[in-house]
């Protein structure tokens, strides 16, 4: 008799607990009950940083193209858009897409170093902004990946650098050494020393040794020194000059 009870027992808690769960669900509204896939279809997963979208605001807002802009372009830098941003300054790339923490812009606007003062600086979310964009792959919405920019350069990129920078020595009144660096032909023909560039061989080329020789040497002993080529863009000439499109070659 006992089991018998105790299973009697069993089945009418078992009823009521369903009833109770029937009316529970049936007192719901019916939008709450498709409340959560609503609001999935509601809230799509965040589209990928682009440069246009979400870091050009940034650098506008905090006055970063003041100093970055087509114009000015200090330390050879220029922010305004997407293909000069990814190509760098005069010691090279400031993106590094996919290592926020190697980029030297992240570096510099999450330490405070820029933009220069100390008074301005980038919030929290600007930072983690700037940092998922890098990590995404620093995109662009509108133009493609810039890993091929630095090849795209052509003697109307490399004469100016030698004509402000280069040709006081090495010039129509002066050729120290016998070299003339105001065209690509005096240039491949160099001076006593032989040519100033080797297509396609960087490393090899006279122009390049010396540039970096002189930065070593200015770094070592602590002085400054006369202004010289932005080394990205002296290193890219020559291997520019192995694609036979370029116009430099």
């Amino acid at each position: 008799m006992s089991l018998n009870r105790a299973s009697h027992e069993g089945c009418r808690i078992g009823r009521v607990a369903s009833a109770l769960l029937a009316s529970v669900i049936a007192a719901l509204p019916v939008g709450a009950l498709l409340a959560a896939p609503a609001e999935t279809a509601k809230n799509p997963p965040a589209k990928p940083a682009t440069f246009e979208a979400d870091i050009i605001p940034i650098l506008k807002n905090r006055t970063c193209l003041g100093c970055h802009n087509p114009n000015l372009k200090m330390k050879e830098l220029n922010l305004s858009s997407y293909q000069p941003a990814l190509q760098g300054s005069e010691s090279g790339p400031v993106i590094v897409p996919g290592k926020p923490e190697e980029s030297r812009l992240f570096h510099m606007v999450k330490e405070g170093l820029m933009p220069p003062g100390g008074k301005i600086h980038l919030s929290d979310e600007e930072l983690g902004t700037i940092r998922g964009w890098i990590e995404g792959g620093a995109k662009s919405a509108a133009e493609p990946h810039a890993e091929a920019a630095l090849t795209k350069v052509t003697q109307d990129d490399v004469i100016p650098l030698m004509l402000l920078r280069c040709t006081v020595c090495h010039g129509l009144r002066r050729q120290e050494a016998g070299l003339d660096l105001r065209s690509k032909e005096s240039m491949l023909k160099g001076g006593k020393s032989g040519p100033a560039i080797v297509l396609g061989k960087p490393d090899e080329s006279l122009l390049i040794k010396r540039t970096r020789w002189s930065r070593r040497k200015t770094a070592a002993s602590g002085r400054s020194s006369r202004p010289r080529p932005p080394r990205r863009q002296l290193c890219s000439m020559p291997i520019a000059c192995a694609i036979p499109s370029m116009p430099f070659c």
